[in-house]
């Protein structure tokens, strides 16, 4: 499935490369015409309690990149539990804002990590198309977490907002196993990059 919805790959390999060279071709052009380094947009990708935040949190406190929630603007802005058709409207709203706004930071060099979900092929499509096309490198970072450890770590997430009051989703297991179902694992031409493993270049450079 291709980044750039305009090409019907259909699992066509020379047509494949061909997106790939466009890509970079776009990259090459704005860098050329802006004079300067483009900048990089990190798109986390994963389950509940994969650990996306965490990931995102280290590498905005390093300086490096910029991140931007979903969750942190959402929660600042609306109450806890608005109904779902609410949520849904919200959110759409919220994430178009940020997209504004990791654009702008791009353009000015800035590089930028979304801590979104990225839970199904097309958003995840759609938002590297919106990115790339205005000449930035755009990189699926994927959490592949087992469940044991994703269970723990909501676990623990859910006993410090309780303990703490502090304002968050608190998702219990039900509602756990409903989002996961909802989740579409990377496809092998999303080029997704395995966080915390040996080819992510970004969570390796914090050590």
């Amino acid at each position: 499935m291709s980044v750039f919805p305009c090409l019907d790959l259909n699992g066509n390999r020379f047509a494949q490369c061909a997106e790939r060279f466009l890509s970079f071709y776009v990259c090459y052009v704005f860098r050329f015409m802006k004079g300067s380094v483009v900048a990089e947009i990190l798109l986390l990708c994963g389950k509940v309690g994969s650990g996306k935040t965490f990931y995102a949190d280290r590498l905005d406190s390093s300086g490096r990149f910029f991140k931007l929630s979903c969750d942190d603007l959402m929660l600042s802005l609306f109450d806890l539990c608005p109904g779902p058709e609410k949520h849904s409207d919200m959110l759409s709203r919220c994430k178009k804002y940020l997209a504004g706004v990791a654009l702008r930071l791009l353009n000015a060099g800035k590089n930028v990590v979304l801590d979104y979900g990225f839970w199904t092929v097309q958003e995840r499509r759609e938002t590297g198309c919106f990115f790339s096309s205005a000449g930035h490198k755009v990189c699926i970072i994927y959490f592949d977490t087992d469940e044991k450890t994703a269970g723990k770590n909501l676990e623990t997430r859910n006993a410090f907002l309780k303990n703490t009051g502090e304002r968050g989703y608190i998702i219990d297991a039900g509602m756990k196993s409903l989002f996961d179902s909802r989740f579409e694992e990377p496809l092998p031409e999303e080029c997704a990059v395995t966080a915390f493993g040996p080819e992510d270049p970004f969570f390796r450079s914090l050590d």
